[in-house]
């Protein structure tokens, strides 16, 4: 996160509206009313402007909306509010991306052609990305507690689950070796941690010791990872060698 931060990338912004969309979704969940699906359409078409991978938003969408409708079938299926859902999210996806409305064979050429994914693996992105970004310790907890979320309550957590899994299998076989690609993963990660630490260990514990010790072992589990920010920053701080090799010649 803090190396990204300098740099002006699609990844960055993608974040944002991911959590957006997902926010608005889980409003829905609570509420069912028309703004709900409005403002997540929107900002789920802002998201996919932004990075088309972003159309794997699609999947907590559909859960939220099965979920609210309390998993009866004819409510499910009766598409008034997914409809609405769909023409913002393709409204706001045409107005942030007017190109591919304007220019139409060049966009579909575009996402068809001149994207090339490949096979990252299973592992690289798990081991490489996120145990040097994140920490090795801070990523098992994240899956692990994930992992229990899903387990506790299936039918309503496979909203929160269903995107970074998702996600996930989309850089495993559709995309590429870049580290900034694992960026919408981590607040998920960081939710899994949380979960795991004070809603699933935490209420277990019989002694008030106990908690500070699990309080004090939240805090110094992000230590690897500041240090390696402080170092970035430094790095960032110095005089580009491109610029001082510039100034020699």
């Amino acid at each position: 996160n803090v190396i990204n931060a300098h740099y002006i990338y699609t990844d960055n912004l993608l974040v944002m509206f991911i959590l957006l969309a997902l926010i608005a979704m889980a409003a829905l969940i609570k509420e069912p009313d028309k703004k709900h699906y409005i403002i997540a359409g929107i900002f789920t078409g802002m998201a996919v402007a932004t990075k088309y991978n972003a159309v794997l938003l699609l999947a907590p969408f559909l859960c939220a909306h099965i979920i609210s409708c309390d998993y009866d079938i004819k409510k499910t299926l009766s598409g008034g509010k997914v409809l609405l859902f769909a023409v913002m999210a393709v409204l706001s996806f045409i107005i942030c991306n007017p190109y591919s409305a304007l220019d139409w064979r060049a966009f579909t050429a575009n996402i068809t052609k001149d994207i090339w994914p490949e096979y990252t693996g299973w592992a690289h992105h798990i081991t490489h990305s996120m145990f040097e970004g994140m920490g090795a310790l801070l990523t098992m907890l994240g899956i692990g507690g994930l992992v229990i979320i899903l387990c506790k309550k299936f039918k309503r957590n496979i909203f929160l689950v269903s995107f970074p899994a998702l996600f996930y299998l989309h850089l495993v076989f559709r995309s590429q070796l870049f580290s900034r690609y694992t960026l919408p993963m981590i607040p998920f990660i960081s939710i899994g941690i949380g979960f795991l630490l004070f809603d699933h260990i935490g209420p277990r514990l019989k002694f008030k010791r106990h908690a500070i010790a699990l309080l004090a072992i939240s805090f110094t589990l992000p230590l690897m990872t500041i240090v390696k920010s402080l170092d970035a920053d430094v790095l960032f701080a110095r005089k580009d060698i491109r610029i001082e090799a510039a100034e020699w010649i």
